[in-house]
């Protein structure tokens, strides 16, 4: 027993007295100490948070080796931040926004304005952005000019910057071709180009007629300047006047054009050769079946679209005093008989005869002699009635030898 008890007192003794290791792990800071160890009993090591980091109030930052385990220190550093970056007017951040030393932060401008600067900036460790945060400068257009015109500019602003505005005044007679006013455009450019030219009428609407030729009398369409239109091949003039003058408004003083005549044309086929068809006029077109159909000629195109068809042809129905309908091959609507006149004429002449014969007959036996006469007018009528039609030799030649008959007298 009083052997082991040495061995005890001298493994106290060790480990109170060994050394440590390594130094504290403190993130953000270092010490003052060796880089590597072992560190020996009692030394202490004083902690300092680098350069990107800030220490936190309260906590030692004096680290002891004590038995082989450091002892007294309990040191926070943390991050530490630029602070948060605003962006310069006219500008914007991208994404997120960075604070902490080390981290970035992107900006753009809004349209119309140029970046002046550069569009990333940094954290640094001494907590300063780096570069400066950019600026954004509205863009400028180049300046505007054209011939013969004058340019006026607002100037509330910068000349020719973004939105500034342009206003064209034409000079020495020109006219402008374009808008009055232009405005710069956030992509540098102008809102439009205009310019100022000598005032011109340009072609007539004549000019562009198939049958139409147009004749610049002075070689050019500026004000002032006469055209002659003529028209060709069988075209119908419409207007007042061939000659068109170029007024001062770049107008032509009237309109005048011509009606275009067409190519004859049965079958759709033709679609050369000379226009021999008259604007307005039509042309005939038979057909093998001996029938026709027309086309009228306007402003050169023919206006129906009929042509003759094999399917159906025309035929011509004999006269029928019954009713009759066509064939199977043919529509089934009723055809109205057709009424011979001159024969229901005579017809009625002969029956009148004959009732005034019967009636004279009868009169002269049942009738007192008081009544003859009557009855001889009456038959005088008849006879007369048959003369007048005779007259229009629509009366046969029997009718024409009919004898009277006598009145005879009762006794």
């Amino acid at each position: 027993m009083l052997l082991i008890l040495p061995f005890y007192v001298l493994q106290f003794v060790y480990m109170v007295t060994s050394d440590c290791d390594t130094a504290p792990a403190v993130a953000g800071a270092f010490h003052n100490g060796s880089v590597t160890g072992p560190y020996s009993e009692g030394v202490v090591l004083r902690y300092l948070c680098s350069l990107a980091y800030d220490r936190v109030l309260g906590g030692s930052n004096y680290y002891s080796c004590s038995s082989g385990v450091w002892t007294g220190g309990n040191l926070i550093c943390t991050l530490g931040s630029c602070g948060t970056v605003e962006p310069e007017p006219n500008s914007y951040i991208v994404g997120q926004a960075g604070h902490y030393v080390g981290e970035t932060t992107t900006f753009r401008c809004y349209g119309g304005y140029d970046m002046n600067g550069d569009d990333l900036i940094t954290c640094m460790a001494d907590r300063r952005w780096s570069p400066e945060p950019p600026t954004c400068v509205k863009v400028r257009c180049p300046e505007f000019s054209t011939p013969d015109a004058q340019i006026f500019q607002d100037f509330s602003g910068v000349r020719n910057e973004f939105g500034s505005k342009n206003k064209i005044t034409c000079t020495g007679g020109t006219v402008l071709q374009g808008p009055q006013y232009i405005t710069c455009l956030a992509n540098k450019t102008w809102s439009g180009s205009p310019s100022c030219t000598v005032p011109n009428c340009g072609n007539p609407p004549a000019s562009y007629e198939p049958c139409t030729e147009v004749f610049y009398t002075d070689g050019n369409t500026n004000i002032g300047s006469q055209v002659e239109v003529i028209c060709l091949e069988n075209a119908v003039p419409s207007g007042t006047s061939p000659y068109l003058i170029c007024s001062a408004t770049g107008r032509w003083s009237h309109e005048y054009h011509c009606l275009c005549g067409c190519r004859h044309d049965c079958d759709g086929s033709v679609n050369i050769g000379p226009r021999n068809v008259t604007h307005g006029s039509e042309i005939d077109c038979p057909c093998p079946d001996g029938s026709h159909f027309k086309r009228k000629c306007l402003n050169g195109t023919l206006e129906t679209k009929t042509f003759c068809s094999s399917t159906h042809p025309t035929t011509k129905l004999p006269v029928t005093h019954n009713i009759t309908t066509l064939p199977d091959t043919y529509n089934r609507t009723p055809i109205m008989p057709t009424i011979d006149y001159e024969l229901l004429l005579i017809a009625i002449i002969t029956t009148c005869l004959l009732v005034c014969t019967i009636v004279i007959t009868a009169l002269s036996f049942f009738c007192c002699p008081s009544c003859k006469t009557r009855c001889t007018e009456l038959h005088a009528r008849c006879k007369l009635c048959v003369q007048d039609e005779k007259s229009k030799d629509n009366i046969p030649r029997d009718i024409e030898n009919m004898t009277e008959v006598p009145l005879v007298a009762k006794a």
